[in-house]
């Protein structure tokens, strides 16, 4: 599809290591990142610097993930921090090329001994499924290392390895396990620069997909009998996309036709 006047694309690129029997998936996300930017600006979405590093890493750990995933997936990744006290939603979809993502206050945070990974994994034409995991420490990448550890087939690492660029290396059967857990840093930058022609490329874009007449039908949902209410005598509010946190206006007469 076309992508949206204005925004930014990242690409992840594949190539097959034969000689060690797993796939490269590498791409520099930075365009992707300076959208992320101006969109938590406009909308004035308070974010500190730890959530801006973990949306960013966040996103780009979900365009990996998916770049292995059948072109229909859906994924939608909650994270549940216990300290400091946050939610990270991350949401992808593989068949638009689109990722999002949003930081909820402490607040909101439901309490848990452990952080919790709950991931949602949906195809078009098939089912959905859902998977729940403690997992440990707050880096992104790795808890996406934790997530293809114990719900993969095949366990991946991953690399945020240069400003902005960020690597996965899934495992093939037959992969040597030693030299895929002894990866480091370096090594995964010679990859890249020596990965041989690509297996294919998927293109992502920062893009939440919300419009006025899906916060309008969601609104609706919930409050048509209680208009009143909602409103109090105003003619308009302002409601927050819970995906991505955009601010959109709606008229009660559009919710009353």
């Amino acid at each position: 599809p076309v992508p949206p006047t204005g925004r930014r694309e990242a690409v992840v690129h594949r190539a097959l290591l034969s000689a060690r029997s797993a796939v490269l998936a590498h791409g520099d996300f930075s365009p992707l990142f300076a959208d992320l930017d101006e969109h938590l600006a406009r909308w004035n979405l308070p974010v500190d610097p730890l959530g801006r590093t973990m949306l960013r890493t966040g996103l780009a750990s979900v365009g990996l993930h998916l770049s292995s995933r059948p072109r229909d997936e859906v994924v939608g990744v909650t994270l549940s921090v216990q300290k400091p006290p946050l939610n990270l939603f991350l949401g992808g979809d593989a068949e638009q090329g689109n990722l999002i993502g949003r930081v909820f206050a402490s607040e909101q945070v439901e309490e848990h001994p452990d952080n919790r990974l709950f991931v949602q994994t949906r195809r078009r034409k098939g089912h959905t499924s859902q998977t729940v995991l403690e997992v440990m420490g707050l880096d992104l990448p790795l808890i996406f290392e934790q997530l293809h550890a114990r719900s993969e087939q095949f366990p991946s690492r991953f690399f945020d390895y240069d400003d902005g660029r960020l690597a996965m290396v899934q495992a093939l059967p037959g992969v040597d396990e030693a030299w895929l857990q002894s990866l480091e840093r370096g090594a995964v930058e010679d990859l890249v620069d020596h990965a041989g022609q690509d297996l294919d490329q998927r293109i992502y874009r920062l893009e939440c997909g919300c419009d006025e007449e899906r916060m309008r039908v969601a609104v609706k949902g919930m409050y048509s009998d209680d208009l009143d209410a909602l409103f109090q005598e105003e003619s308009s509010l302002e409601v927050l996309c819970p995906r991505c946190g955009r601010t959109w206006r709606l008229e009660r007469s559009h919710l009353e036709d």
